[in-house]
């Protein structure tokens, strides 16, 4: 399972999939907006949808932290 987590600065949420991940010892790639990543290509990987973080697994969009959570219960 490939995780990439787009964050960006102060944001709680994002910090929250960071531990969530890290406590469940699910390796990811971090990729921080406005150096790795600008706000369209945010919209592109989300569909439109403005929600921080954005998680992509494998590759596919799932959502934010609420869907991040429902996809660690499954592993």
């Amino acid at each position: 399972m490939k995780v990439i987590l787009y964050s960006k600065d102060n944001c709680v949420k994002c910090n929250q999939a960071k531990m969530l991940l890290d406590i469940k010892s699910i390796p990811y790639e971090l990729k921080m907006l406005g150096v790795d990543y600008d706000r369209d290509e945010a919209i592109d990987i989300s569909g439109g949808k403005i929600e921080m973080p954005i998680v992509t697994v494998d590759g596919k969009y799932i959502g934010g932290l609420l869907s991040l959570k429902e996809v660690i219960k499954m592993v």
